[in-house]
């Protein structure tokens, strides 16, 4: 009987865990996908203004 007490809090520990580690985890992800965007524009920016720079010289 103890023992199963202990299995199911690990389990519940487990699972605490884990969805934190998710959370944490999508946060990132969502932080990551903000800078490769902000990337991407600066990108495009960059380009951009080569092209300009083509067309005056």
């Amino acid at each position: 009987m103890g023992q199963k007490i202990y299995l199911i809090y690990g389990i519940f520990a487990l699972m605490r865990l884990l969805s934190g580690l998710l959370s944490t985890s999508s946060r990132m992800f969502c932080e990551n996908q903000k800078i490769m965007i902000l990337g991407q524009q600066s990108h495009i920016f960059s380009t951009a203004s080569l092209e300009v720079f083509r067309l005056l010289a």
